[in-house]
């Protein structure tokens, strides 16, 4: 059987999952190229047939191996490097063969890319100035097929022409930047007109509200359970059925939510949350800073089981909506339990962004996240209440 032939036969078994069908595939290439008295042979004949290699996740090992009998200027010569770019490996498959390549290689490489209309991840390549010119001189090309606009803004984040070129594409092909919000959500091949009519509806009025465009869209991060992107002063966040709370009492120490809802969209719960904008710098933010917000809402008999930097900021403005008409959503359609009343906060306050684990203490389902200072705090607070009791 030719190497080629043996290749095809495991890419086209059922289940090429099953770790004991890849470890027969493994004993019996290194059989191949290991037992044989013509390894450089073995070896480039395994090179020459590589894009049919069944177990793209190993191909970074295969490569090493290979790298033993063939030298690199041969191991990465442009037929290679365009087979390597057609296979679409994972991201970080392709940041380590980038960074074993000489300086004409990645040019081959990137100008490749180009050719084969390639989404893989620029912004996470390390490109040298020379190298993002590459890119830059085809960009307007490039807008019309790459995937994840918000990455080439990333790219050239320092590159006012460059961001010109893409905030111009992006307010004259709106919906493009409407599919990069929703892929995060939905797999390929599921349906998700629904989910484009309503976030699209969604976005519009958030932008009219900004006067803003588009191309202000931005990605800011992403959580355990959702994408968050602001549009000026505004936040949103969406994630796709997976909120830890999706009830719990309304309180001063949260941002005031616009909109907190979730949505039945192309046969998927997903979950949409529109804030106003904060400072959320978490090294301006103390532990004991933490402490006092987890014990104001302590006093509401509320617990805050996720008490971590990374899930609070500092109001730019009083907790209020700010809307160009008169909105107050009442907490019902905010998804909220009742109000727990308590001075307002005003702008540079401290405030709770991801609401996931707030609870009232009587809940019998309370859930503990991961990294918190819940614990520890919460014992603290039981030992000032019990001094407060005894002064």
């Amino acid at each position: 059987m030719s190497i080629r032939s043996f290749f095809n036969y495991f890419n086209n078994k059922n289940n090429k999952n099953n770790m004991t069908q890849k470890q027969e595939f493994e004993n019996r290439l290194n059989d191949y190229l290991y037992h044989s008295i013509f390894k450089k042979k073995c070896a480039k004949n395994i090179l020459d047939n590589i894009e049919v290699y069944p177990y793209k996740e190993n191909i970074c090992n295969l490569l090493e191996k290979l790298s033993i009998y063939i030298n690199k200027k041969n191991l990465y010569q442009e037929e290679v490097l365009d087979k390597l770019i057609q296979m679409e490996l994972d991201k970080y498959s392709y940041v380590n063969i980038f960074n074993k390549l000489n300086f004409k290689q990645r040019k081959q490489f990137l100008n490749l890319c180009i050719t084969n209309l390639s989404n893989i991840n620029y912004d996470i390549l390390q490109l040298r100035l020379d190298e993002k010119r590459i890119i830059k001189k085809s960009l307007e090309e490039v807008l019309t097929y790459y995937d994840d606009l918000f990455s080439l803004e990333k790219l050239f984040k320092n590159d006012q022409n460059a961001l010109n070129i893409i905030y111009n594409y992006i307010n004259n092909n709106s919906i493009r930047i409407i599919d990069n919000i929703i892929d995060s959500m939905y797999d390929k091949k599921e349906s998700r007109e629904d989910a484009r009519i309503y976030i699209k509806m969604i976005i519009e009025d958030i932008i009219k509200n900004e006067k803003a465009n588009y191309s202000d869209i931005k990605k800011l991060t992403t959580g355990g359970f959702s994408n968050v992107y602001s549009i000026k002063d505004k936040v949103i966040k969406l994630g796709d059925n997976g909120r830890i709370t999706y009830e719990f009492p309304n309180n001063p120490y949260i941002v005031k939510p616009l909109l907190r809802k979730t949505f039945k969209l192309d046969n998927k719960n997903i979950f949409i949350e529109v804030t106003q904008k904060v400072d959320n710098d978490e090294k301006n933010i103390t532990k004991e800073d933490l402490y006092c917000l987890y014990s104001k809402l302590r006093d509401l008999k509320i617990r805050w089981t996720d008490v971590h930097t990374r899930n609070v900021g500092v109001l730019l403005k009083d907790n209020k909506i700010y809307w160009h008409n008169d909105l107050r959503p009442t907490d019902k359609s905010l998804g909220l339990q009742h109000y727990r009343k308590a001075q307002e906060l005003k702008a540079g306050d401290l405030v709770i962004l991801d609401a996931d684990f707030l609870y009232d203490e009587k809940d019998k389902k309370i859930k503990m996240a991961v990294n918190s200072f819940d614990r520890e705090f919460e014992i603290r607070y039981q030992k000032e209440l019990k001094l407060k009791k005894h002064s």
